[in-house]
């Protein structure tokens, strides 16, 4: 009788180790899918943001160039105002989905790029000196993909400055 108690203890302990197990390697397969879903989500919000970032600026840029001709400067500024509320809505998600160190870095998009918009909004005169406003944009923005990019893992080219 000894023994046979022994063997069924030793079934019970057999059994219970395996759940255990069976249950740890399904928690870590769940929590290893997660992550991967969740970093397919903020590598499309960070793709998204940035390349609204850089739609907004390039209708700056016709903007301002395009003083001279107010029918036309009037049509690019619509278009400036369309991809800067675009790239609004993009940077709701980005709060939501980002490290806080990429959005930061796009804190600091924002205002670099609400700079050039302004001096746009508010031009009276031709031009505008948005060309130290934009190396100022693009350096924000490439740190910015710096941030992204270490949040996801993905190993990529060193910032220039």
């Amino acid at each position: 009788m000894g023994t046979q108690i022994l063997t069924i203890i030793g079934v019970v302990v057999g059994a219970l180790a395996s759940y255990a197990a069976g249950s740890q390697a399904e928690r870590t397969k769940y929590k290893r899918m997660m992550a991967s879903r969740w970093d397919e989500q903020k590598r499309q919000v960070y793709t998204g943001y940035a390349s609204a970032v850089k739609l907004t600026h390039w209708h700056a840029k016709k903007a301002v160039t395009s003083f001279s001709d107010p029918a036309r400067h009037e049509a690019l500024r619509d278009e400036m105002e369309k991809a800067e509320e675009q790239r609004s809505l993009l940077y709701e998600d980005l709060l939501l989905l980002g490290s806080p160190e990429t959005v930061a870095a796009a804190n600091d998009v924002n205002v670099k790029l609400w700079l050039i918009l302004n001096s746009i909004r508010n031009q009276t005169s031709d031009p505008v000196p948005w060309e130290p406003l934009g190396a100022e944009l693009i350096s924000a923005l490439t740190r910015f993909h710096d941030c992204a990019r270490a949040d996801l893992g993905i190993r990529g080219p060193v910032a220039l400055n």
